[in-house]
């Protein structure tokens, strides 16, 4: 498989839904402990406040993610995609000095390929996908992409967002 291709000359914009923190986490962690990267921003989402997890390693490497939940029990209430695009339309930024990159349910990355796509922005994401066989043999992960079908657990998990057919 592959991994996130980090921007060393972007600000990195990390995007998690649900269990999707768990490989963000590991990338937030690398960003962190690599000189001269800038401090990541994190979007965190998750249906309820209860399903915010890793709040406690987050803020040993300090970071301090933008919440948002489904119910408003933690951070804001509403989708984690919808306050990105808040922040990245409220004009004090400059989009193309950002990358983005993201795990999550697929609603969630459908949304955030088309923000990205409308805005301009470099994004990718890393696929929650079934692999059964983990080698490419059995196609039971295939995934659409503008240059093919593409087997996640060979090819992936990591692919442009500009290149999933959702």
């Amino acid at each position: 498989g592959n991994t996130f291709p980090v921007n060393n000359k972007h600000r990195n914009i990390l995007v998690a839904g649900g269990l999707g923190i768990a490989p963000i986490f590991g990338l937030a962690d690398s960003i962190v402990n690599s000189p001269g990267l800038e401090q990541p921003l994190l979007f965190y989402g998750a249906r309820t406040g209860k399903e915010i997890l890793c709040k406690k390693n987050l803020a040993d490497i300090s970071i301090r993610p933008v919440i948002a939940t489904d119910d408003g029990t933690a951070g804001k209430k509403g989708n984690i995609v919808k306050v990105l695009e808040k922040f990245l339309k409220s004009g004090s930024i400059n989009v193309n000095e950002y990358s983005i990159y993201a795990c999550g349910p697929k609603p969630m990355l459908k949304a955030l390929s088309a923000l990205t796509n409308k805005l301009g922005i470099k994004g990718y994401a890393a696929l929650e996908q079934s692999m059964a066989c983990g080698i490419g043999t059995c196609l039971g992960c295939v995934v659409h992409t503008t240059r093919g079908l593409k087997c996640v657990c060979k090819e992936g998990p990591v692919f442009p967002l500009n290149e999933i057919v959702w």
